[in-house]
């Protein structure tokens, strides 16, 4: 689904869609199904809150969102922004099936500016290490 599909939702539903993907649903799920996707979703992202900010909070192309219009409206260019950064970054969440759409409207909602308040440093990459020179043959 798109951002654009994903809008009109309500912040359960969007938790639900989360739960729902990480755990897999199906045809026949029920509504103790539907409130234990509800449920792990939104656990889900309450715990990926911070790698979520060091993937979100840091980037380029959504710093300028923040500085434009002070990250304080809800918008679905910003949702659509946040989801395609997420997507390029491969989530970055440890769990592949995420749905980077819906995540991209929850903080959208929230707000970038207030998301991304405290944000942890983002990680750097590692600076590539060279190995040890190798020996020398005597008389080279």
């Amino acid at each position: 689904m798109t951002v654009e599909a994903y809008w009109g939702l309500s912040d359960d539903e969007l938790y639900e869609i989360i739960g729902e993907a990480v755990l897999g649903g199906g045809l026949g799920a029920g509504p103790e199904d539907r409130r234990r996707f509800r449920v792990f979703g939104r656990g889900l992202f309450e715990e990926m809150h911070r790698d979520l900010q060091r993937k979100i909070c840091h980037h380029e192309r959504l710093r300028g969102l923040i500085d434009a219009d002070g990250g304080t409206r809800a918008d679905v260019t910003d949702a659509a922004g946040i989801a395609k950064v997420l997507e390029e970054l491969g989530g970055g969440t440890g769990h592949p099936v995420l749905d980077y759409a819906a995540v991209g409207v929850l903080v959208s909602r929230i707000g970038l500016r207030a998301f991304c308040a405290n944000a942890p440093a983002p990680e750097l990459e590692p600076e590539p290490t060279e190995g040890p020179e190798p020996p020398q043959r005597g008389g080279e």
